[in-house]
């Protein structure tokens, strides 16, 4: 029998694969999961959760789903899981008496429950100590800040600015 030399290269190349052997092999196998994750909610009468399909899944932390979302071809897959389970928080939120849990879990997906404007030109330099209370409580009430202030910016003699740059009495145009 003749034995065959292998060069030093192919000595040290390995025969498979290095590092662990991912659990789920494809997205095809991902999503057959996850719509048996949501089978078995519906018919137990569970509420859907992140941590519950990240159990499911095989998997043993956020941060391992989170890891084939970076994967291509599992990027779709790990979204549309996350909607999922986003979608029913949401749906909780319209059917329970205390959205407290919901709300919370939203949040820690992203949600937000304020809104933020950015104020730029003369509504940036507008005292807001000088309007009326009427004007406050509409802005309070969740108005927009544009309608609400759009007729006091439009009178040429605007007294509710603060000082410009230079110190001056800040004007509108």
């Amino acid at each position: 029998m003749k034995t065959v030399k292998r060069t030093k290269a192919e000595r040290h190349k390995p025969s498979r694969r290095i590092g662990r052997p991912r659990i789920i092999e494809s997205p095809a196998e991902m999503e057959r999961l996850v719509a048996e994750y949501i089978t078995k909610c519906h018919d137990e009468d569970e509420p859907l959760t992140l941590t519950g399909i990240i159990l499911h899944l095989g998997l043993s932390s956020r941060q391992s789903l989170d890891q084939y979302a970076e994967r291509p071809e599992f990027t779709d897959s790990v979204k549309r899981a996350k909607l999922l389970i986003e979608n029913g928080y949401e749906v909780d939120l319209r059917r329970t008496g205390n959205p407290a849990g919901s709300i919370f879990a939203l949040k820690n997906m992203g949600w937000s429950d304020r809104q933020e404007f950015e104020i730029r030109g003369v509504l940036h330099r507008l005292d807001l100590n000088r309007l009326p209370d009427d004007l406050i409580a509409r802005l309070a009430a969740g108005e927009n800040p544009i309608s609400v202030l759009a007729p006091i910016l439009q009178d040429a003699n605007v007294k509710l600015l603060g000082a410009g740059d230079d110190g001056e009495q800040a004007e509108t145009t």
